[in-house]
């Protein structure tokens, strides 16, 4: 591998605790249509574009409502609970030292554009994040390759240059499938020395 030049970070289970949050908000959503929630599903569920989580929810339970309407709902959901979003254990922390060592730093996420703005500006992190990749840049979401492959191309890296830290296998899939070195947290808590053992900053 290449001296390391960028990172891109997924967002939300990564950089934020909202892991817990995004299961409230699918939990409240099906709530609405006397469902079920399960974890399990919820997790299977993590990585994709809203959108297309919600067409997943459409189909499987049968809900007749338009797929706006439902997305509409589901957002309004989330906008409500985001208010309280934190981030993730040492994940500011990260960011301050790729930052000192002058690597780009790329959000590539499947929330959408406003929402991660207006997060990375509450903590005063806006202006250290070179770029995102959100949900509203593409047309296929994660688990396909190309909010990776658009991260590069903005970048204008190689796929050997850069590293992904993802929290969930879709999100690692998506990054992998561009040929990225990717990272998948086990936990919610980035270890700023792990990463200083593998790669030449």
């Amino acid at each position: 591998m290449k001296k390391l030049k960028g990172i891109f970070f997924d967002f939300d289970g990564t950089l934020v605790d909202s892991l817990d949050l995004m299961f409230n908000a699918y939990e409240q959503f099906l709530t609405n249509f006397n469902l079920k929630p399960s974890f399990d599903e919820f997790t299977d569920f993590n990585g994709p574009p809203i959108k297309k989580v919600i067409e997943l929810i459409k189909e499987k339970y049968h809900l007749k409502n338009d797929i706006d309407y439902l997305v509409s709902m589901y957002d309004e959901i989330i906008d409500d609970l985001y208010l309280n979003a934190q981030p993730n254990i040492d994940s500011l922390d990260f960011i301050d030292y790729a930052y000192s060592k002058s690597l780009l730093i790329a959000i590539v996420s499947s929330n959408s554009k406003k929402r991660i703005n207006n997060w990375l500006s509450k903590f005063n992190i806006y202006d250290k994040i070179s770029f995102t990749v959100s949900s509203d840049d593409v047309k296929y979401g994660k688990p396909n390759s190309e909010p990776y492959l658009n991260a590069l191309k903005l970048s204008k890296f190689n796929s050997n240059e850069v590293i992904a830290i993802e929290d969930s296998v879709q999100g690692a899939i998506s990054a992998s499938n561009a040929q990225i070195r990717t990272f998948i947290l086990s936990g919610r808590h980035i270890e700023t020395n792990k990463f200083l053992k593998i790669e030449n900053f």
